[in-house]
């Protein structure tokens, strides 16, 4: 039997909001944690900006931790946060909890996905950073992060190019009076395309924010950071100090990063 925790979900799993906290711990059979993954995997990503929900599994001596980013789950070892977060389909996810994967030798970075009848997203080759809890992000994970990123996806070099700190205006933060009305206008997901190789950022409500890039097969790549709302030469934006990046407010729809542009992503 697995013992099952819902964080910030509705006990489907289907619906996501901060107000509905964490469950209390409940008994699944196995069959009742796959249906649960997979209402999971569907929830709207629009939906998915603020509330940050997880699910919590244990089984026996596993402890797993499933978050879920465009229609991929990822998967976190609860007993070793060192570990990469990993792109994986429900199938791989109960390998990885019952300890089959360990005891045939597979590897969950490199094994395939589900085939026929149960068909699910190839998981990515690329390690994702551990999603940051409660927005609290380790700088050492995230530089590990950066090292595997930039050696096995050169596309992804752009978010560690900081600005000249000679030449870059002051960036001056905002009063606290400001932070929730602008952090309320901020919170969304901003994309430059759908397309294999397109950018995206979710900005979240609470001060996280997450930058990834879509992959032609697998995963998308992601980096997770938090931001600081300021003004640099009057403009409102928002900076990333893990990465020493800002992203730009252009409007309502748009913002800016890195030289290129994001728009707003419609809710369904």
């Amino acid at each position: 039997m697995y013992q099952v925790t819902l964080v910030n979900l509705s006990p489907d799993a289907r619906q996501a909001g901060r107000e509905l906290g964490a469950s209390a711990s409940r008994t699944c059979e196995q069959h009742e944690v796959r249906a649960l993954l997979e209402a999971f995997r569907g929830i709207d990503p629009n939906h998915n900006v603020d509330p940050e929900p997880e699910i919590r599994i244990q089984y026996r001596d596993a402890r797993g931790v499933v978050t879920v980013a465009h229609g991929r789950l990822l998967f976190s070892d609860a007993r070793d946060r060192m570990r990469p977060t990993l792109a994986l389909g429900v199938s791989e996810i109960m390998a990885e909890l019952d300890g089959s994967a360990a005891a045939s030798g597979t590897s969950a970075s490199s094994s395939g996905s589900e085939q026929a009848g149960g068909a699910e997203p190839a998981i990515s080759s690329v390690p994702v950073v551990p999603p940051a809890r409660r927005h609290r992000v380790r700088v050492g994970v995230l530089s590990a992060a950066a090292v595997v990123l930039l050696a096995g996806v050169a596309l992804f070099s752009f978010v560690f190019l900081p600005p000249d700190r000679d030449q870059a205006p002051p960036f001056v933060p905002l009063p606290a009076a400001e932070l929730a009305d602008t952090a309320r206008q901020v919170a969304a997901v901003y994309v430059t395309g759908d397309a294999p190789g397109s950018r995206g950022i979710v900005v979240g409500g609470e001060g996280g924010i997450r930058i990834f890039e879509l992959n032609a097969a697998g995963a998308p790549s992601f980096i997770h950071g938090t931001w600081q709302a300021g003004r640099i030469k009057g403009m409102l934006c928002l900076r990333i100090p893990e990465l020493d990046t800002v992203v730009e407010i252009v409007d309502h729809e748009t913002i800016a990063y890195c030289g290129q542009r994001y728009r707003r992503a419609a809710s369904s």
